[in-house]
């Protein structure tokens, strides 16, 4: 799910030419109507959803005493809103049964960044609201978590040239940043 359908629909081709399957479904999480939409057509099409990945994001480095309120919005009510919206609704539909959450959080929240206090502040609210749903929901049978990845090279990112891992790699114990598979593990262990 995501809110460029052409993407998702390209992504879901090349999954289905490996032999999986995918339903792209088009959703702007800072909508609750929309969220309930999304989960309506997904179970109709596949079932109940048991495992929710909150990934939905937005970011763009600019110093805070340039953000515009727009701008601000747009970064938390994704983050932060949309994170709270996709789990609240996910547990209305579990309807009892057991069920897990990954929250994709970000290690800034710690460190504060330039340029990062909009996404910073969402993560750090995320990261409280992946808490405290985790404290409400266990006694219901439903495991909230988050994953703090930090920074990988993946497309997304500027300046990202595909052949090389980037000078931080030095910086990091392993001599190198976290693939793309290696999050999705973690992730698919958490679920």
């Amino acid at each position: 799910a995501g809110r460029d359908i052409d993407r998702l629909t390209q992504v879901a081709g090349r999954l289905d030419n490996e032999g999986l399957s995918a339903l792209p479904v088009a959703l702007d999480v800072r909508h609750p109507e929309r969220v309930r939409d999304a989960f309506e057509r997904i179970e109709r099409t596949a079932g109940p959803v048991s495992f929710l990945a909150n990934n939905a994001g937005a970011n763009f480095p600019l110093l805070a005493e340039r953000i515009s309120p727009n701008a601000w919005r747009a970064v938390t009510q994704i983050a932060l809103d949309g994170t709270f919206f996709c789990s609240q609704e996910f547990f209305r539909r579990l309807d009892g049964r057991p069920g897990a959450i990954v929250n994709n959080l970000a290690s800034y929240v710690w460190l504060g960044l330039p340029g990062d206090a909009h996404s910073a502040a969402a993560k750090a609210g995320q990261m409280n609201l992946t808490l405290t749903l985790a404290a409400e929901w266990a006694r219901h049978g439903v495991r909230v978590n988050g994953l703090v990845i930090g920074n990988y090279p993946h497309a997304g990112i500027p300046g990202f040239d595909p052949g090389t891992e980037g000078p931080r790699a030095k910086s990091i114990p392993a001599q190198r940043p976290l693939r793309a598979q290696e999050i999705g593990r973690a992730a698919a262990f958490l679920c």
